[in-house]
């Protein structure tokens, strides 16, 4: 039986608000950069890597807009003007948690389909330092 589990279900806050509807939670890619040392005195000719620094990567948030003052989109525009670094908390459907120190990096213009869409926007956190990870109780 698989331990997959849907994705409904997920929130997130930033800055100590809760960042609404969310549509679609994107997947940020983890990095650590290397170092490359190769001397010439290597008998078998491999390269050998020194580890650097990680990057947590980006993550985006599609949402739905619901335009009100003081709203999910104006606290996110706010902070994204000021140029705000937060704690980005996503909770998972299974309680499992993930926290991180983040910039919104790219928020988008509220838009959607004419007919039968819905206005909806998504906006880019830039992760930085180190990520707390709660994982759920086993089931």
């Amino acid at each position: 039986m698989t331990k997959a589990m849907k994705i409904w279900g997920t929130s997130a806050t930033f800055n100590g608000y809760s960042i609404g509807e969310i549509e679609d939670v994107g997947k940020a890619t983890q990095s650590r950069a290397t170092i490359k040392i190769f001397t010439c005195d290597s008998v078998d000719e491999s390269a050998e890597y020194l580890t650097s620094g990680i990057e947590r990567g980006q993550v985006t948030l599609q949402c739905v807009f619901e335009g009100e003052v003081g709203g999910t989109f104006a606290n996110l525009q706010a902070d994204f003007d000021a140029g705000t670094k937060a704690t980005l908390l996503l909770t998972y459907k299974n309680g499992a948690k993930k926290s991180i120190s983040a910039l919104i990096t790219s928020l988008e213009t509220p838009g959607g389909a004419a007919e039968g869409g819905h206005a909806q926007f998504s906006v880019t956190f830039q992760l930085s330092g180190t990520l707390t990870y709660t994982p759920a109780a086993a089931t």
